[in-house]
């Protein structure tokens, strides 16, 4: 009897002829596997009666000893784990291994395709849902607005938020100022004049809308074209709708086409509650102009300025409400030209669904169908398709087999448990091709011709037409053992390991 508690010696020992070692009734409670690279002559290894510990601090040794060709490895049929005490009394050699493995590479490929996944679809939201994100986050932070504006007990602080671009600053200077704040004592909140230094645009301009009674757009190229621009009346929109009053005034400071205006389709809803203003066709009567500005101002009804445009009467007509009069309704609602009138009472007869509600509040998201969102959705989609293909084909192919081979003989499993199933077989034989002159020259003549068992053998009894998986598994569940012919091609052979694998 020793007192060896650890093997670490034999790394320094030079013991590369050493074929036996017998380290019984020793401390030993820990064995690092890498000692077995220190003896490469090793056949015998015997480390009965030690205090070997059944945590994952052994998982390598018994391992090795478990699947070792070249050296029989003996750990004792008695040996019982003393520790953890959780496992106290289980045996050594029923230790559960699998826990004990993290399988880096399957680490990594997780993390890439999740790096991979996230990539696209920052990429996908950046790109296709910026203003979806960009009005969640609007509404996130002027919910405390709402509240506050719903209690109905705050006091406006301004009369009006003028929203414009810089380029357009002039004129609201020249123009504006005068007529607003000089003549009427209107309350107005400019951008350089009234935003509090030190707090963030998105709080500042909240803040002027949330806290001004109404929002006015100053619309030119300019303001089309500016980002921040288009934030201001995005969230000024999402008050009028969320108010439900007319709370936001259109200026259009010069002529826009519908194709400059087409990128706006979205609020075709809030445009017919809006009051529309436009300066170049008031230019010769600039006063009218402001006196349609301070009754916009003054009023929480409809007020739609000087519109001077044809208008186009639609009346007491059976329109139906579905999406053949989707086109027609978003230009009805969102021309800034044309006055179409549809009728206050005009209200759906077809289909049968609708039939009572109001035409102009049908709902028409569900007309559209975004080509590109669908083309990034499907990109998306295809992306990570292939990384789980990819993937899955790579790291996971052993399970995925092992999963169809459950699924391929779980009839065979129903048929065992029922104990009258009369094997075919007595024995499957499973061997790599390079191995068949020893089984025909051994194996055969002392099992079938001097006992006459019944062996299945690949090129005998295999059935032609059939998957070799089927065949495999046929042979396996029909025969009442497996012997494997262990050899180095045979642990080489991809379909033997398959074999094996599945006999297991």
């Amino acid at each position: 009897m020793n007192n060896l508690k650890s093997l670490d010696f034999l790394a320094q020992a030079n013991l590369v002829s050493l074929s036996c070692l017998i380290l019984t009734e020793n401390k030993l409670a820990v064995i690092n596997d890498n000692i077995v690279h220190f003896l490469p002559a090793l056949t015998y290894l015997d480390v009965t009666e030690n205090p070997l510990i059944c945590d994952c601090s052994n998982s390598g040794f018994l391992q090795w000893a478990l699947s070792s060709v070249h050296t029989q490895v003996s750990v004792g049929p008695g040996n019982k784990c003393t520790y953890p005490v959780s496992k106290k009394g289980t045996m050594l050699l029923d230790m559960d291994l699998n826990s004990c493995w993290m399988d880096t590479s399957f680490l990594c490929c997780v993390s890439t395709a999740g790096l991979v996944l996230l990539t696209v679809l920052v990429a996908f939201g950046s790109h296709f849902l910026r203003w979806r994100l960009v009005y969640a986050y609007y509404r996130l932070v002027t919910s405390r607005y709402d509240a506050r504006r719903r209690k109905g007990n705050e006091v406006y602080r301004y009369d009006a938020f003028i929203s414009y671009n810089v380029r357009d600053e002039a004129w609201v200077h020249r123009e504006m100022l005068p007529a607003l704040e000089a003549e009427r004592d209107w309350r107005l909140c400019l951008h350089h004049r009234d935003f509090q230094p030190g707090r963030s645009i998105v709080e500042n301009v909240t803040e002027a809308i949330y806290g001004s009674r109404k929002t006015v757009c100053v619309i030119s190229r300019h303001y089309l074209a500016s980002e921040w621009c288009s934030r201001e009346i995005q969230m000024a929109s999402h008050r009028l709708l969320d108010e439900k009053k007319d709370v936001l005034i259109l200026l259009f400071l010069e002529e826009l086409s519908e194709l400059q205006l087409s990128p706006y389709y979205r609020m075709r809803r809030l445009v017919r509650r809006s009051s529309y203003l436009s300066w170049p066709r008031a230019v010769r009567h600039p006063q009218l102009f402001w006196q349609n500005v301070h009754r916009a101002l003054e009023s929480g009804d409809d007020s739609h300025g000087d519109h001077h445009h044809h208008g186009d009467d639609v009346t007491e007509n059976p329109l139906i409400c579905d999406c053949s009069n989707s086109g027609f309704l978003q230009w009805a609602l969102s021309s800034v030209h044309t006055q179409v009138s549809v009728g206050p009472g005009n209200k759906c007869t077809y289909p049968v669904s609708k039939k009572g509600t109001m035409l102009l509040d049908m709902d028409l998201n569900s007309c559209w169908m975004d080509t590109s969102f669908l083309c990034c959705v499907s990109t998306a989609g295809l992306v990570l398709l292939t990384v789980l293909v990819a993937f899955g084909s790579h790291f996971l192919r052993w399970r995925l087999v092992y999963a169809y081979y459950r699924l391929v003989t779980s009839r065979y499993d129903a048929r065992r448990r029922k104990g009258n199933e009369v094997y075919r077989y007595d024995a499957f034989i499973s061997y790599n091709v390079r191995d068949e002159a020893w089984v025909h020259r051994e194996m055969l003549p002392a099992l079938e011709a001097e006992r006459d068992w019944r062996l299945c053998l690949h090129h005998r009894d295999f059935q032609p037409g059939r998957s070799i998986a089927e065949n495999v598994t046929e042979a396996i569940y029909g025969s009442r053992k497996t012997v494997c012919v262990i050899s180095r091609h045979y642990l080489a052979s991809e379909w033997c390991s398959r074999e094996i694998q599945m006999a297991r």
